[in-house]
């Protein structure tokens, strides 16, 4: 039978460049029902726009987030990407058949970008299926 565990971690990645600011990862470890579950914050502290790369730690596979059948945006194999404005933050999760380590995940890089690379909150939005269920399901016309 499995344990709870229930672990809070903070971490700062400074990026190799040596810019002013940095990365920071605040990381939450769960497990239930021999599955691990990983929750993480990732916060731009720099001045300028990042790319950051998240990377999971545990030794086996990561199951992120899906959305049609397809690993959310961001996700590929077991890393996560994104870029973030500054000051702005992001969070991300995933579960895991492996059994916890500490620290469950890392920054492996953070690198400025140009803005206009990342995607603005409209252009998310647009991305997004209708909020309504469906008329057939509730019934009526729409």
């Amino acid at each position: 039978m499995d344990s709870d565990i229930d672990r809070e971690r903070r971490n700062t990645y400074q990026s190799p460049r040596r810019e002013p600011g940095m990365v920071e990862l605040t990381t939450n470890v769960g497990r239930a029902n021999e599955v691990t579950f990983v929750q993480a914050v990732v916060t731009n502290t720099h001045g300028t726009p990042q790319q950051v790369r998240v990377q999971s730690l545990l030794d086996g596979p990561v199951w992120p987030p899906r959305e049609d059948g397809f690993a959310a945006p961001g996700w590929e194999d077991d890393s996560w990407e994104m870029g973030l404005l500054p000051g702005r933050s992001r969070g991300l999760g995933f579960a895991s058949p492996a059994d916890p380590v500490d620290p469950p995940v890392e920054v492996v890089s953070a690198e400025r970008t140009d803005p206009d690379d990342l995607e603005t909150a409209g252009e998310v939005l647009a991305r997004l299926d209708d909020p309504l269920p469906p008329r057939a399901i509730i019934g009526g016309e729409r």
